[in-house]
């Protein structure tokens, strides 16, 4: 009996910590920061591990459709529409070159992960406080710098179809073990800045914001076996009006998120 008394506790303290890491790790997600480190993570008996929920996938959140294109496909999309993807054609030619110009940037220059917003200004300033959370006392999302505004000042006027963008999109993407801009580097400007955040574009080209860490989105889907970056990008393109949100990640996976007319989520594999 006591032996029986005593794993039955045993088995209760294990899941009361397990439910409180849980409760960390919702609350992480919701102010932007990273999950929690696998050794922080409660070690539980397999008879237990089908009754605790361990990701945001079974604690409520929704799922989101998804499907695999080809460069080509989602190019022809962008320009034709695709209904058995719930997007309309981008009418605007501008709008057009910028998104073929992010695939590019993706698939032939980056160097690493990435995340890149499209969308127009108006619709970014409507979600985020474009000031970092200074003026503002409402709980809403913040768009902050990460690094001082270093990659926001170096593009400045710069079309993203221009060469000077692609060289500075590699050497942001050029990860090392730090993930700071080199020491000597030859911008003094950028010597051990860190290589981190989104970019966001506006929908004719040019930066809005590079560098930029989203904070505060509230959860909008759960992307399994995915980190933080690509959780990131599907509460942007849920919170920011017909957004469109890429996201490369450093093994050199690209997916794109959108939200369909009528309102759900799509996640788009892509390839060559």
């Amino acid at each position: 009996e006591r032996l029986k008394f005593a794993q039955l506790a045993k088995e209760r303290t294990l899941r009361a910590q397990a439910e409180h890491e849980l409760s960390r790790t919702m609350e992480a997600q919701k102010q932007g920061t990273a999950l929690l480190d696998e050794q922080d993570k409660v070690s539980l008996p397999e008879s237990m591990r089908q009754s605790i929920p361990e990701t945001l996938q079974s604690s409520g959140l929704p799922g989101f459709q998804q499907h695999h294109c080809t460069r080509t496909e989602i190019e022809a999309a962008f320009e034709e529409g695709a209904p058995h993807l719930g997007l309309h054609p981008v009418e605007c030619p501008q709008s057009s070159a910028t998104l073929r110009s992010v695939l590019s940037l993706l698939f032939d220059t980056a160097a690493g992960g990435a995340l890149i917003c499209v969308a127009d200004p108006g619709a970014l300033r409507r979600v985020f406080d474009w000031h970092g959370g200074s003026n503002s006392q409402a709980a809403v999302p913040v768009v902050q710098s990460s690094d001082g505004g270093y990659m926001t000042d170096r593009l400045k006027g710069i079309h993203i179809s221009d060469g000077r963008f692609a060289t500075a999109f590699r050497e942001f993407t050029e990860h090392s073990n730090n993930d700071r801009w080199p020491e000597d580097h030859p911008d003094e400007a950028a010597r051990g800045r860190p290589k981190d955040g989104a970019f966001l574009l506006s929908n004719s080209g040019y930066r809005l914001k590079c560098a930029a860490k989203l904070l505060g989105l509230p959860p909008a889907a759960a992307f399994p076996n995915a980190g933080t970056k690509h959780q990131a990008a599907l509460a942007c393109a849920s919170a920011v009006a017909d957004a469109f949100v890429f996201v490369r990640s450093d093994s050199g996976t690209i997916h794109l998120a959108f939200k369909q007319r009528c309102g759900r989520l799509c996640v788009c594999a892509l390839h060559e």
